[in-house]
């Protein structure tokens, strides 16, 4: 987000930022949703950054897509990275592989798009087992973007006061009418934040 200066055999060069911030204050919802797709390029996928720098310059002068990282038409395979276009999968980078649409799906099926083609809202990963049932969201129309549980819209910062403050984990869910993994869920999610 900040860029980094290397040195070269004559002076120094400077990697431009892969993700640009709008100011210098907090993150946006985009740049969340950028950094949630590049930790999955780079953990789950071993996508080497000069890749995504890359493709993300080839997108923009080829496609007219200013940031690949929030585009809907994002695909990616182990170690490559391809724009969906027409109907057809454009590579971007230089790896010679096919994308791998199982393992994309489960990272950008997180994500929902709106029609401009924008993210609206994502669900984040679930912290401790791996599902599709897309626990929890964030929005930043909803609860001011703060992550909430998405069958009953409570935030997951009220619930994980509420058992900080000594209640139990039973009346949590009781009042909030919770089932058990999504005040796991919410929990792990706090704690990890």
């Amino acid at each position: 987000m900040r860029g980094q200066g290397y040195s070269r055999k004559k002076g120094k060069g400077f990697f431009r930022p892969v993700i640009a911030r709008p100011g210098e204050g907090r993150l946006s919802f985009y740049n969340l949703i950028e950094v949630h797709v590049l930790r999955s390029l780079r953990t789950r996928h071993a996508i080497q950054l000069q890749h995504v720098r890359e493709a993300a310059a080839i997108a923009e002068a080829k496609f007219d897509i200013q940031k690949l990282l929030l585009s809907e038409q994002l695909r990616f395979g182990a170690g490559e990275l391809f724009l969906e276009q027409y109907g057809r999968i454009v590579q971007l980078s230089r790896a010679e592989q096919l994308a791998m649409h199982s393992i994309l799906n489960l990272h950008l099926g997180r994500i929902q798009f709106e029609r401009d083609g924008l993210p609206k809202d994502f669900s984040p990963l679930e912290r401790l087992e791996s599902t599709e049932r897309k626990l929890l969201l964030i929005s930043p129309t909803i609860s001011f973007g703060r992550p909430i549980v998405r069958r009953v819209g409570v935030t997951t910062r009220a619930i994980a006061d509420r058992i900080n403050a000594g209640e139990s984990a039973e009346s949590v869910c009781v009042d909030y009418e919770l089932e058990r993994d999504e005040l796991t869920e919410a929990l792990a999610y706090e704690s990890a934040a």
